[in-house]
């Protein structure tokens, strides 16, 4: 009997035994399926941060990302020879007068004149330099920051001679000169030179947009130092029913700007190889500067046929105002990669352009007839000019 009990126990907990068996085997599955899914989801996890396609944003989320910087990390420099050539907008200096119908011995019926605005030439091509010197930091994702100096000074003359007191072969105007009478002149000589620095501190970062094409944007700091002087040289005649009396008539000026203010741009590279590549960039700049501005004219003022006494002005102007500048480049570049792409050497050559705005204030004095000859009106008027640049880039870069 009691054999008999046991048996039917043992029958009877045999299909719960099994059951409860068969659960706890379950339950360790399911353990160890979701320990097993939630290492592979942290591996995965782990390897896209690890991944150099992938990495985590300032606010925590999971982004792809691209290469960078040509190389790793470290200093890079570069240098850049320049060839360029330089215009300003409102130096007009003298008008060429053509005028037909005048006679020596009777009055004449009718008169016409054309009048030519003599201005510097601006054909003369320059050398100038730029200097360039960064650092990328891995621990930043490779942003790299850039120091660049570049220099260039450019001059030009011009000249022009007429026969003024022997018509209709033409007169010569001055237009700088605050002549009070109608002077004129047989000859003029104009000498511009420039000299011109910019020192820019940016950072940047370059980013691929696909397999071929990138763009790095920019942004920084710039400050600028242009100084230009312009001297023109008259020999003037005053003439008179009876005869002409010549004389020298001499104006100079003297314009210094310094600014400083903030830089934008953006590079964009599109590679035709691993090694060639059409490279362009813009950029533009907003600077808060002052330019100070001297200029002297000296020279007579006729009062009849036969009295004349010095003439002299003097000009001294600040001028306090927020300018903003145009820059961009377009040309090839080539590069070359050494010990397992830890350096790299590159070469470009661009055509560059700037377009600078408001670099000449030149003030043109005139006197007014209203005044009298002890105090005498003057009227003036600033030209405004433009400074533009353009020319050839050659630059060299190693990155180590």
């Amino acid at each position: 009997m009691k054999h008999f009990s046991l048996i039917l126990s043992t029958a009877l907990l045999s299909p719960i035994l099994t059951v409860a068996l068969s659960a706890g085997m379950f339950s360790n599955s399911v353990i160890a399926m979701n320990s097993a899914v939630a290492a592979n989801t942290a591996t995965a996890s782990n390897s896209q941060e690890n991944s150099p396609t992938a990495q985590t944003n300032i606010r925590g989320q999971l982004q792809p990302t691209s290469a960078s910087a040509p190389v790793d990390k470290g200093w890079f420099i570069d240098g850049s020879f320049l060839y360029w050539n330089a215009k300003v907008d409102g130096y007009q200096f003298a008008e060429k007068l053509s005028i037909t119908g005048l006679s020596t011995t009777s009055l004449p019926t009718s008169v016409n004149a054309k009048a030519k605005l003599e201005t510097p030439t601006f054909d003369s091509w320059d050398p100038g330099l730029q200097l360039g010197i960064g650092y990328i930091f891995p621990q930043r994702e490779q942003w790299c920051v850039r120091l660049s100096w570049t220099h260039f000074n450019t001059d030009n003359e011009h000249s022009i001679t007429t026969h003024p007191n022997t018509p209709p072969d033409g007169y010569l105007l001055p237009t700088l000169y605050p002549v009070l009478t109608g002077t004129l002149a047989d000859r003029a000589s104009s000498h511009w030179n420039m000299h011109f620095n910019t020192l820019d501190l940016e950072l940047s970062r370059q980013f691929f947009i696909g397999k071929w094409l990138s763009f790095k944007p920019r942004m920084g700091l710039r400050a600028a130092w242009i100084e230009q002087h312009f001297r023109v040289n008259y020999h003037s005649v005053f003439l008179t029913a009876a005869t002409a009396f010549s004389f020298d008539q001499l104006f100079r000026c003297r314009q210094e700007y310094e600014g400083i203010g903030l830089k934008f741009g953006t590079d964009l590279q599109f590679y035709i190889t691993r090694a060639w590549s059409i490279l362009g960039n813009l950029s533009t700049s907003l600077l808060w500067g002052t330019t100070e501005l001297k200029q002297k004219a000296t020279g007579r003022i006729f009062v009849s046929d036969t009295d004349s006494f010095p003439e002299s002005l003097v000009l001294s102007k600040t001028f306090d105002k927020l300018r903003t500048n145009l820059e961009g480049q377009l040309g090839l570049q080539w590069q070359t990669y050494y010990h397992q792409g830890k350096y790299r050497f590159a070469a470009s050559a661009l055509y560059s352009i700037g377009y600078w705005f408001r670099q000449n204030l030149l003030t043109n004095q005139i006197v007014s007839p209203a005044g009298n000859l002890q105090q005498p009106a003057v009227v003036e008027a600033n030209t405004n000019g433009d400074l533009q640049l353009q020319g050839l880039n050659i630059q060299l870069e190693f990155d180590f």
